[in-house]
């Protein structure tokens, strides 16, 4: 026997699969908050110290018993297997997504015997095809409070090839789904097509808060085959709008309070670094925890900004601080833990900090190669000051 079942949490009222001589069997398990685990039962003792022992990759697990979101009705199987970890754990084997399965999404489960008989190897399962079933986690009635804070860069004006976004949200979001609720739209409101990189896992910070999206670097580098058949995303001179749409599910599963737009112009093409050099330092007073301030003479990008910079005074010591960008991450300002004290101190710049292009103050993002080789960096790395 295979079958599925919702169990705990008051799901659902009834378990199946209980009898150990039914063969294996999945289950739904309601953990602590929204967390659930998928657990298959029914194999021996034998066969489940085995696995334990073999320990085997994710990738074969994954072809022997793997969970999917149902994309539709008639979903042909295009999503991959969710990411989860496998843990062989008294008389189951549990398989723990990543992230919380969503209130309201549908799954299914995919159990393998040939590929479960070839990783126990006992001859224990009959091999046969693989067996399917479907469940939906029950939707719950969840206020919508979560927002898009921003997303950044924040100016009205960006260059033709930007390459990346940096979406902000009030709380923690489902991941998984980005491309599905993000669209770039030109001026008449249609969509940009593949404007973004899709494929691959998406890039959140660890809370969860926070997406990069990237443009797909191989349209806005010069020269790829994609820029060359497909065209940059960006055009000079026109106006777009990034979309965000408001049935994008945070990690509750609840739809965000309310979409967002950005409406912004495209400039040029950015193809030069960061210069320090040129950046202006505003110095505070001795003996206060006045700001220093820095006019960074272009954006650069908001989250590298964040933490790509500090202070150290003339002996090379790190000054305690608090750095943070500012003015559509044109400036910088650094608040000291300590008041100041008077002599000279510098800002010491990394040098993989990026503009919004994505050069870094080493080199270029999209060389011209054939013309001439990229030039070592020799642009300086620190920015001195005094406090007086």
């Amino acid at each position: 026997m295979f079958a599925v079942a919702l169990v705990g949490g008051g799901l659902v009222a009834r378990a199946v699969g209980d009898d150990r001589n039914a063969g294996p069997a999945v289950h739904v398990v309601d953990g602590a908050g929204s967390a659930r685990t998928v657990e298959l039962r029914g194999l021996s003792t034998a066969a489940l110290r085995h696995l334990a022992d073999r320990a085997p990759s994710t990738k074969e697990w994954q072809e022997a018993f793997a969970l999917f979101v149902v994309d539709s009705p008639g979903d042909d199987n295009r999503r991959p297997a969710v990411m989860a970890t496998y843990t062989v754990a008294g008389d189951r084997v549990a398989l723990t997504p990543r992230f919380p399965l969503t209130p309201g999404v549908s799954y299914r489960t995919r159990l393998s015997p040939a590929a479960l008989a070839g990783l126990i190897g006992n001859g224990e399962l009959a091999e046969g095809p693989a067996r399917e079933e479907r469940f939906t986690i029950p939707s719950l009635r969840l206020d919508r409070t979560t927002r898009v804070l921003g997303v950044y860069p924040t100016g009205g004006r960006v260059p033709a090839n930007l390459l990346r976004w940096y979406i902000e949200f009030s709380a923690p979001m489902e991941a998984g789904s980005a491309l599905e609720h993000v669209r770039l739209l030109d001026a008449s409101g249609r969509e940009v097509p593949q404007a973004f990189l899709a494929g691959g896992e998406e890039l959140w910070s660890p809370d969860r808060r926070r997406l990069t999206l990237l443009f797909d670097p191989g349209r806005v580098k010069r020269g790829i085959r994609t820029n060359l058949e497909s065209g940059a995303p960006l055009i000079e001179g026109r106006r777009y709008r990034l979309a965000i749409d408001a049935d994008w599910r945070d990690g509750r599963g609840a739809g965000l309070a309310s979409g967002f737009d950005h409406p912004f112009d495209v400039g040029p093409d950015d193809r030069t670094s960061p210069d320090p050099g040129r950046w202006i330092a505003a110095a505070p007073g001795a003996g206060t925890r006045d700001a220093l301030r820095i006019s960074l003479n272009e954006p650069l990008d908001h989250a590298l900004l964040g933490r790509m910079l500090s202070v150290a005074d003339e002996a090379g010591r790190t000054v305690a601080g608090h750095g943070v960008p500012g003015e559509g991450d044109s400036t910088w300002s650094f608040v000291p833990d300590a008041a100041w004290a008077p002599g000279m101190f510098a800002v010491h710049t990394d040098t993989t900090l990026e503009d919004l292009a994505g050069n870094n103050v080493a080199r270029v993002f999209d060389a011209d190669v054939r013309r001439h080789a990229p030039a070592p960096a020799t642009r300086p790395t620190r920015l001195a000051f005094r406090v007086r």
